[in-house]
């Protein structure tokens, strides 16, 4: 089964669980996401970027919008952050990649999934974990800086039962190792073939 079946797959089941999913009580109020949505004439946006005061660097991220998101302005959406794997960066599931906007446009038109926003964030080779010296912390990054802003700059559904993390090989652990700490954050975790290995091995 080939990787863009298996997150097919996936896409369905997160479409499935947030439909599903109850009001979350930890939710941000509508007073906290105080800065004004970015505006977007596109739906892909490769290359974003913001400096990560935990990193001490730039981050980039790409950015997939749904249709609709363009066509009107005030509609919220949930929100998917997808990572790659070892070696990849912020345009491996861009359209000269795995080209997420390909699948999500073909499964909304049939109407198995619902428009959601996606986000693709550079992960260097860190597995999107916190290095075990404490000298690269990206999973702080990625929970204290990435998310919240996220929530500002994009018209999210700003909720745990909203937001989904997922990713392949490296990603597929980082997707996993994210949403198993950091519960508060993410309602659902989409591993796909993730990279496995024990502590000795990935120190």
């Amino acid at each position: 089964m080939n990787r863009k079946l298996l997150l097919l797959l996936a896409l369905l089941l997160f479409s499935y669980g947030l439909s599903s999913c109850s009001s979350d009580d930890n939710s941000p109020s509508e007073g906290e996401q105080t800065d004004t949505p970015a505006l977007f004439t596109k739906r892909y946006n490769p290359d974003q970027s913001f400096y990560s005061k935990i990193l001490g660097q730039e981050i980039k991220y790409s950015v997939l919008l749904p249709q609709e998101y363009l066509s009107e302005s005030t509609g919220k959406y949930g929100v998917v952050f997808l990572l790659h794997g070892w070696g990849g960066n912020q345009n491996s599931w861009g359209p000269s990649g795995l080209n997420i906007q390909s699948i999500a446009d073909a499964q909304t038109s049939n109407g198995s999934i619902r428009p959601l926003i996606y986000i693709m964030p550079e992960g260097f080779n860190s597995y999107f974990c916190n290095r075990y010296d404490g000298k690269f912390n990206y999973m702080d990054m990625f929970i204290n800086e990435l998310v919240p802003l996220i929530d500002k700059r994009f018209r999210t559904t700003a909720s745990k039962t909203e937001r989904a993390v997922a990713g392949f090989s490296m990603g597929g652990f980082g997707a996993l190792s994210i949403a198993s700490q950091h519960p508060e954050t993410f309602s659902v975790s989409i591993g796909l073939s993730p990279s496995l290995n024990t502590d000795e091995q990935y120190i």
